[in-house]
């Protein structure tokens, strides 16, 4: 798998950039399950290969791991929408920003065009947003400043979930069609990523001179309707058996279209209501309402160590947001117990 240590040499450090908050806690968010039985199903072969492997994480970024909202109810922004609002942007560049977004912004979420247009479609954009960058002469001070002047938030609980999986050395696979100089200075300031050596960031790169200015990007350009191709065995061969999946995109759904897992449990976040039915035909669990990571890590506890006691703070939301879900567990591990209490008499 390729080690942050490789991909940490072409950041330059971060010396400008603000603080990224992390979104309050919701009461209103709702978890909805497609099917209890299936999850079920899931969470036991989960916990009886993590018996002899790990779980993966596989997530995208934008409206995943960031917020739909921050928590003045504003958009927060996608990160490589960076460029189409802001003062240390020049009127030039985001006319052209814009004009691109809103030109081919509509394929990307249409449900009228077929697959292979959208793709094809979502290539063109990736590349000439990524000529404008380089034509612009931007260099890493620049771009953290055009990050302060963006409005950016992470979902409520992603610090410790990120946390907790770097406990456990969990592989945790990041695919977004974003910047990738993005993403790692906004999650580098929850933990110093160099540390998680099972972290993999995938998404668009840039490339910096001596003096922090952006001179080139990486070949392969990553968007919503390609993540599929980026993630196999042969690429990455410390995959496990298992994995959680974590989109916002219909799409996202395939992100381990060609990872070969065995088992997989797949959360999407629904900005929408009218959007539940329809991602409840891809996604095992729904999160709505401004969805947090407290699900999330709730579960990940509890397929990876049913007997570990569950910090009291995040029982209690979760019981307050996932009801469903939390009974599906207890109802589980009341008879494992009944079992277990069978086996020993």
């Amino acid at each position: 798998m390729q080690n942050i240590q490789y991909l940490k040499t072409f950041y330059p450090k971060a010396t400008v950039l603000k603080k990224i908050p992390i979104v309050q806690f919701q009461k209103e968010e709702r978890v909805y399950i497609r099917n209890d039985e299936e999850l079920r199903d899931k969470i036991i072969g989960m916990r009886k290969r993590q018996q002899q492997s790990s779980v993966d994480v596989v997530t995208d970024f934008d409206g995943t791991i960031s917020s739909f909202y921050d928590d003045q109810r504003r958009n927060v922004s996608a990160s490589f929408g960076i460029f189409r609002e802001s003062k240390y942007v020049s009127a030039e560049l985001c006319k052209k920003a814009n004009s691109l977004f809103e030109y081919y912004h509509q394929f990307e979420t249409s449900k009228q065009y077929p697959f292979e247009v959208k793709k094809k479609m979502m290539d063109e954009w990736l590349a000439e947003s990524m000529k404008l960058i380089l034509q612009n002469n931007i260099d890493s001070e620049w771009l953290q400043n055009i990050i302060n002047d963006n409005v950016f938030a992470l979902r409520y609980g992603f610090d410790t979930f990120l946390k907790y999986s770097y406990s456990k050395n969990l592989n945790f696979i990041v695919i977004s069609g974003g910047i990738q100089d993005v993403i790692f200075y906004m999650m580098n300031q929850i933990m110093n990523l160099s540390n998680y050596k099972n972290f993999n960031l995938i998404a668009n790169k840039v490339f910096y001179d001596q003096n922090g200015k952006v001179i080139g990007s990486s070949d392969q350009l990553v968007h919503s309707h390609n993540k599929e191709i980026l993630l196999n065995r042969a690429d990455y061969p410390q995959l496990h058996s298992s994995c959680i999946l974590l989109g916002d995109m219909p799409h996202d759904s395939f992100m381990t279209q060609y990872a070969s897992y065995t088992n997989q449990i797949k959360i999407g976040f629904a900005k929408n209501e009218s959007d539940i039915a329809n991602y409840k035909k891809r996604y095992d669990i729904v999160l709505h309402n401004q969805g947090s990571f407290v699900s999330i890590e709730y579960l990940m506890r509890k397929i990876m160590d049913s007997q570990e006691p569950i910090p009291e703070d995040l029982h209690s939301k979760m019981k307050l947001v996932g009801p469903q879900l939390s009974k599906i567990i207890e109802d589980l591990e009341a008879k494992e117990k009944n079992i277990n209490v069978s086996f020993s008499t």
